[in-house]
């Protein structure tokens, strides 16, 4: 089988803290005050919203031509307080011996390469980050068509898991099966209306795959 996994809430953590700091680094950038966006975590939580691109659009100002520098002011602040979870090694270890691996995520390819350091050893596949996809991001189903057919895969036999609903509609939209995972920062009741294939409530359920 072909496993593509998700990065930020699948493998790395995603801190609160890190992604007010990273927001707050990117309004800083457009010569705008934090404060008028939110004043606190408790403001920043209900002013986020899982879309990135529906964030920058709330900041205002950018272009897609300069995506490249958004990732990088984003990831300066907030890979400061993101880490692997400690279970990772062991589990693509395992993975990695029965099943094909690739990762797709929408953090930049220096924060992905920076946080797996040589854990990438694990990956027969592509480690593809916003900056390998010609900038679409998911939910578009650009990056797992590249990552399968670079594969030469089935589409039948490949599987992305996620931490959120753009990973499932990715998945279905590229016309292979989904699966979740409990343990990112979305509502597990909310992934499971979408009818993923695969549930995944701890990590421990991913080592039996």
């Amino acid at each position: 089988m072909l496993i593509i996994l998700d990065f930020d809430g699948v493998l790395r953590s995603i801190p609160w803290k890190g992604l007010l700091e990273g927001y707050k680094a990117l309004i800083v950038y457009k010569e705008k005050n934090p404060d008028d966006f939110f004043k606190n975590l408790k403001e920043f939580k209900e002013w986020y919203n899982k879309d990135f691109m529906k964030n920058l659009n709330m900041i205002g100002g950018f272009s897609r031509d300069e995506l490249p520098i958004v990732d990088k002011v984003f990831h300066s602040a907030y890979d400061k307080y993101t880490r692997i979870f400690p279970w990772v090694p062991e589990l693509l270890k395992k993975l990695s011996e029965k099943h094909e691996l690739a990762l797709l995520s929408s953090s930049s390819r220096n924060s992905i390469y920076g946080s797996l350091g040589d854990l990438r050893r694990y990956f027969s596949g592509p480690i593809f980050g916003s900056d390998d996809i010609d900038k679409k991001i998911k939910p578009d189903p650009e990056g797992i068509h590249l990552i399968v057919r670079k594969m030469d895969a089935d589409y039948a036999d490949a599987v992305i898991i996620g931490d959120s609903d753009a990973d499932v509609i990715a998945g279905k939209r590229a016309g292979i099966k989904t699966g979740v995972v409990g343990w990112g920062i979305y509502e597990w009741e909310e992934l499971l209306s979408l009818n993923p294939d695969y549930k995944f409530k701890n990590p421990g359920k991913l080592f039996l795959l």
